[in-house]
């Protein structure tokens, strides 16, 4: 994240991360972890559970289910886990740009 949110010039990767380290610690290289986790298992297990729920009831009897329908129950689900994990999002990208803040302003 901090490789997308820098302010001042671009640096590659090795050098924001050889910054980080040098001025906030090895630790800071996991600033926002918990909030990716959260992230990822609030969107993939709407996403996973959804589509395997539908993709049930669609092919209760244990036929295949055609191509256009499982775009269709992939969408759905797809835009169901956006929608639940765009919370835990914004909590992970606020997290990181809190540490470009002023000590006096960071939120926690």
């Amino acid at each position: 994240m901090h490789l997308q949110t820098q302010q001042e010039g671009k640096l590659s990767i090795l050098k924001l991360t050889f910054r980080i380290v040098k001025e906030q610690g090895v630790i800071a290289l996991y600033n926002g972890l918990s909030a990716s986790l959260l992230r990822q298992l609030t969107y993939s297990t709407t996403r996973f559970g959804i589509y395997e729920v539908a993709k049930q009831t669609v092919a209760s009897s244990g036929e295949s289910v055609p191509f256009y329908q499982r775009i269709g129950l992939a969408a759905v689900a797809g835009a169901a886990g956006g929608l639940v994990g765009t919370p835990a999002d914004m909590i992970n990208v606020r997290m990181q740009n809190d540490i470009k803040l002023p000590a006096e302003s960071r939120r926690k």
